[in-house]
């Protein structure tokens, strides 16, 4: 009989014969315990560098949440400057002006808009998804981002420039149930410091929780 088979009887038994308590009481001696575990950073080159964000939102998201890049500019530059040693970001407001006073900025070389903004590594944020409401409902909200992440490098050739892809990430929240309140910015703010948050911790070493 395997180990596990074992103790799975024994709490069986001792519940049965000893009652409930000391049933838990074993549940919880046997239980898994949870533990730390560190994860590197996909890409570490940020540390000490100055670093751009600039956020891609289509016409409809733009129409719909005209605020919605220089939102999701700010909450990721405070997670980088919060954990990402000696990084200079350049700051929300400047990139927003950047893209106001270049109105097809998104069709230049990545490396000209480095330039431009006298950066080392631009952090490049297409917005797939961003809604502040429940899919199919006008009253409950929930927020849902999905962003693709790209760094570009300054000192490389544009072709050769994008020096890290990370896999699209989606935050929804709340996680479990849309909300019934007033305001919407809420949601939104919860689910854009969660997309900041879980951006952020691609780029330095961390401690994760695991069963």
């Amino acid at each position: 009989m395997r180990t596990i088979e074992r103790i799975s009887l024994l709490l069986l038994l001792t519940a049965c014969l000893c009652g409930c308590e000391a049933g838990r009481w074993l549940a919880y001696v046997f239980a898994p315990v949870a533990s730390r575990e560190t994860v590197e950073a996909e890409f570490n080159e940020l540390a000490g560098k100055r670093v751009a964000v600039i956020v891609f939102t289509d016409d409809a998201t733009q129409v719909d949440y005209p605020l919605a890049r220089l939102t999701i500019s700010q909450k990721v530059d405070e997670a980088l400057r919060a954990n990402v040693k000696g990084i200079q970001t350049l700051g929300a407001d400047r990139v927003i002006q950047y893209q106001e006073e270049n109105i097809r900025w998104d069709e230049y070389d990545k490396t000209r808009i480095c330039r431009d903004l006298d950066v080392d590594y631009l952090l490049y944020l297409s917005v797939l998804e961003f809604s502040t409401l429940e899919s199919g409902s006008m009253s409950l909200y929930r927020g849902r981002i999905t962003v693709e992440p790209k760094v570009y490098d300054a000192a490389m050739q544009e072709h050769t420039a994008c020096v890290w892809k990370g896999e699209a990430i989606r935050v929804v929240y709340p996680e479990n149930a849309p909300g019934r309140i007033e305001n919407a910015g809420v949601v939104r703010h919860g689910a854009e410091m969660a997309l900041a948050e879980r951006l952020a911790k691609k780029f330095y070493k961390h401690k994760t929780t695991v069963e």
